[in-house]
């Protein structure tokens, strides 16, 4: 089936499916688990704005891929919440 498409439908199917794929596997990288799944379920949407987004900070891509300062911007939007008591 791939033999017969027209070289231009098989460079759209191509770039359409890496347009997923990517996306997706950048997610998976980062550590965003819920998010892959919720982009499961919207086509993949969420994953694109997941790619944008700082990852985890256990994740294998913030170990990999940053520095000491991006690291630490990780670690403080993912510390435990402590929520102050009125007492």
């Amino acid at each position: 089936m791939i033999a017969r498409m027209a070289p231009v439908e098989l460079l759209v199917s191509i770039a359409m499916i890496l347009a997923v794929v990517v996306p997706g596997g950048v997610t998976l990288l980062k550590g965003r688990y819920v998010l892959f799944a919720v982009g499961l379920l919207l086509s993949g949407f969420v994953w694109w704005i997941t790619a944008l987004r700082l990852a985890e900070p256990s994740s294998w891509w913030a170990r990999r891929m940053y520095d000491d300062e991006k690291l630490a911007r990780a670690r403080d939007r993912f510390a435990p919440k402590v929520e102050a008591r009125g007492d």
